[in-house]
């Protein structure tokens, strides 16, 4: 969008010439911030006509779609030329966005539904677009409600590894509660940067999202079993409230089940609508990669209160992953017996610890995340986010259990469920 470059006074006031007609509408921080970033350019593009691009929602007044010009309509960012724009603006009405404070803007971010309905790999994907379209040296500029730099949204996306950015900060006035204009200046690197995209997005929301990060942090649990004195010739699992199976769907991977062997995966699971989804999953899976026939998934529905319909020592390892804050904690130690009887090798435990992310700004966000994460089971995050124990309160309960700690490995966040959490490795006592 070629829009001439006036050099204007920050902030249009009165006596200042007025801003450029890209900037009009925009909000005043944020207008008076890229004024300032042309002036600084001088004869760098001052000379000329700035190449600017304006990012925002459809329905933003003036700015139709993602690109706005004095003659240009809206297009989508993944159409618009590499290396094509001086200063990329986002203006996706952050007026509305910040309302209600920081919480109501991760709460936009993080809603609803908890990491499932995340907008993290939309934005990831989104800033390696502009990192695509600006050139050399370029300029990213845009609002947050965020107080500070150590906040996660935006700045943990912003200090990525595949992203080289020089971040300059500087607080609205005009917010009612804490917010920063943001200009993001893009280094060297570029095409290492967007090269490494892939990778990055796999490691922060594509592996989350299909769970195989965290069939990876079993893998070698799995595999020591499997080779430990006493082990059934194939790995006896059960993955207990394993949900709709995307968890040891992995188990039937092809590549997985080559390096690994196969293993003999039964899930047990309340919910007979995930648990009829598990086994058209897992069966699936299994014929995809041609398991052998006494390699065949088991799925069976049954009620958390009764029994487990299993001998005492069935399998070699029972799974219970992200299962026990879900558990009353009244119910917790019943269900915890039956995992000890019915494991003959090791009980592992995968649970939340937002307590243990590294900043307060990273705690207070993993607590939000964690409580908005009950709504989905139809658990109302005031009854059940106090059952989300710390470490010690948790091995004091498996030790009440029968079950020795033996190893607790921590397994970080990623950028979209920015919980920590905690795999503990428990034997069976006695």
């Amino acid at each position: 969008a070629g829009a001439a470059a006036a050099v204007v006074a920050p902030g249009g006031r009165q006596g200042a010439e007025p801003l450029p007609a890209f900037l009009v509408g925009l909000h005043p921080a944020l207008a008076r911030a890229v004024s300032a970033e042309l002036n600084a350019q001088g004869p760098r593009i001052a000379g000329g006509d700035p190449d600017v691009l304006i990012l925002g929602e459809k329905e933003t007044p003036r700015v139709q779609g993602v690109a706005w010009g004095s003659d240009a309509g809206a297009r989508a960012l993944r159409e618009l030329p590499t290396d094509g724009f001086d200063i990329v603006i986002e203006a996706s009405a952050m007026d509305r966005q910040m309302l209600g404070g920081l919480v109501a803007y991760q709460n936009r971010f993080y809603p609803y539904g908890g990491h499932s309905q995340s907008l993290a790999g939309d934005f990831l994907l989104n800033l390696a677009s502009v990192v695509r379209v600006l050139r050399p040296g370029g300029k990213f500029a845009f609002l947050t409600k965020a107080a500070s730099e150590d906040e996660v949204l935006p700045f943990a996306f912003l200090n990525l590894p595949n992203f080289d950015w020089d971040i300059r900060t500087t607080p609205i006035e005009e917010a009612a509660g804490e917010g920063l204009v943001c200009i993001c200046e893009l280094r060297a690197g570029k095409a290492q940067a967007l090269a490494a995209t892939p990778a990055i997005f796999a490691r922060e929301c594509a592996d989350e999202m299909n769970r195989r990060r965290y069939f990876e942090a079993l893998r070698p649990h799995l595999r020591a079993l499997s080779g430990g004195a006493g082990a059934r010739e194939l790995l006896g699992i059960l993955d207990y409230g394993g949900g709709n199976g995307s968890l040891f769907s992995w188990a039937y991977d092809p590549d997985i089940m080559a390096a690994d062997g196969p293993r003999r995966v039964t899930l047990l699971e309340s919910n007979p609508e995930l648990a009829e989804q598990a086994r058209e999953r897992l069966q699936a899976q299994a014929s995809a990669s041609a398991a052998p026939a006494s390699a065949a998934p088991s799925v069976c529905a049954h009620t958390d209160s009764r029994p487990w319909p299993f001998e005492d020592g069935a399998f070699d390892v029972v799974v219970l992953a992200f299962v026990l804050h879900h558990v009353p904690e009244a119910e917790r130690p019943a269900l915890l017996r039956e995992a000890r009887r019915v494991a003959s090798g090791a009980v592992l435990v995968m649970e939340d610890q937002p307590q243990a992310a590294e900043t307060e700004c990273a705690r207070n966000l993993a607590w939000l995340v964690t409580e908005e994460h009950f709504r989905p089971f139809g658990q109302d995050p005031a009854d059940f986010v106090a059952g989300v124990l710390q470490d010690d309160a948790w091995r004091a309960l498996f030790s009440e259990c029968c079950l020795d700690t033996e190893a607790a490995e921590p397994l970080g966040g990623t950028l979209r469920h920015p919980v920590p959490h905690l795999l503990y490795k428990l034997a069976p006592r006695g």
